[in-house]
C-alpha cells in the first residue's frame, strides 16, 4: 500500500474476512465490492479527511488481529514477501524496498546478529583450556587398561578440527593409547585412533576434518595398559572434589570399554570422579 496526504492506493485485494477500518474513528470503510476480489487491481479510495487506514483479520476461533498503520507519514517502498516461507526461526530480511523481494535468511553481524566463528582463534584450542594449560602432569595414565579419562570443557565457539597433538610422558612399548572428545550425550566425535606408546614425546594426528559447534564436550582418553601415561593438566584432589559435586564432570569410566581405541559412544553417568583423571595436554588444530 502507498499513499500521499490525499489518497490511499490499495494494490492487493481484500480477502473475504479482512475488513479495512479508520483506526482513527474505529469506523468501517466503504470500498467498492470489486476491491474483495482477488486481483491486483488497484483501487482509490479517498483519504481528504486524513483516514489513517488499517484492517483486521478474524481467525477461525475468536479472536482479531488488528494491522495499524505507522505514527509517522509513509515513505513510499514495495514490501515484497519472499515466494518461499523460509526456515523455522530464520528472520525476514528487507530487499532494500525496490523491485528485490524479501528474503529469509541470517541476520548479519553488523546487523545484530551473531557471526558463527565469532571469536575463533585460527590455531585452535587446548583441550579443557581456552589458552595453554598451566600445572603439568606427566602420570595421567587409567587405573585399568581398558578405562576410559573423561574431563568436560565448554567451547564458546564453532572449531574445526583437522589434527590433533598429544604428548607422552611415561612410554608402554607395543602399547596404545587414543585421545579425542566426546559430545555431552557421549557421541565420539573426533579421535586419535589407535596410537603407539612406545616413545615419549610430541606427536600430531591428522584426523578427518570435524566442525564443532559451540557446546559442552568431555576431553577423553584411554589405554590398552596401565604402565603408559600423557602428559596432562594437574588437578588437585580439592579440584575433582569441587568438579563433581554436582554432575559427572571429571574422572574415569570404568564400565564402558575402551582400551587400544576409544568406543564409538560412552555413558556420561558412568564418570566417577578420580584422582587419576584429568585433561591430557592435546591441542586441537584446523
Amino acid at each position: 500500500m502507498t499513499s500521499s496526504s490525499h489518497q490511499a492506493t490499495i494494490i492487493a485485494a481484500f480477502a473475504p474476512g479482512v475488513t479495512p477500518i479508520d483506526s482513527s474513528s474505529d469506523s468501517v470503510v466503504a470500498l467498492p465490492s470489486s476491491a474483495f476480489m482477488t486481483t491486483t487491481t488497484a483501487h482509490q479510495v479517498p483519504n481528504a479527511l486524513g483516514l489513517a487506514l488499517a484492517g483486521t483479520i478474524t481467525g477461525s476461533a475468536p479472536g482479531i488481529v488488528t494491522i495499524l498503520p505507522p505514527s509517522a507519514a509513509f515513505t513510499n517502498y514495495n514490501f515484497n514477501l519472499p515466494t518461499g516461507p523460509g526456515s523455522s526461526g530464520q528472520p525476514l530480511l528487507s530487499g532494500g524496498g525496490g523491485s528485490a523481494s524479501m528474503t529469509f535468511g541470517t541476520l548479519a553481524p553488523a546487523n545484530g546478529g551473531v557471526a558463527a566463528n565469532s571469536g575463533v582463534s585460527a590455531s585452535g584450542f587446548f583441550l579443557g583450556s581456552i589458552g595453554p594449560p598451566m600445572g603439568t602432569t606427566t602420570g595421567l595414565g587409567v587405573a585399568s587398561s581398558g578405562n576410559i579419562g573423561a574431563c568436560s570443557f565448554v567451547l564458546p565457539w564453532t572449531a574445526t578440527v583437522g589434527h590433533i597433538s598429544f604428548s607422552i610422558g611415561t612410554v608402554s612399548s607395543g602399547n596404545h593409547v587414543d585421545v579425542g572428545i566426546y559430545d555431552s550425550s557421549g557421541a565420539i566425535q573426533v579421535h586419535t585412533g589407535s596410537q603407539s606408546t612406545t616413545s615419549t614425546g610430541q606427536f600430531v594426528v591428522s584426523v578427518t576434518s570435524t566442525s564443532l559447534s559451540p557446546g559442552v564436550y568431555f576431553a577423553a582418553y584411554t589405554f590398552d595398559n596401565t604402565a603408559a601415561r600423557l602428559d596432562g593438566i594437574n588437578l588437585t584432589t580439592q579440584v575433582h572434589g569441587v568438579l563433581n559435586l554436582v554432575a559427572h564432570t571429571c574422572g574415569l569410566d570404568t564400565a564402558d570399554t575402551g582400551g587400544a581405541t576409544l568406543p564409538g559412544s560412552i555413558s556420561i553417568s558412568n564418570i566417577t570422579d578420580n584422582t587419576t583423571a584429568s585433561y591430557p595436554i592435546a591441542f586441537m588444530s584446523p
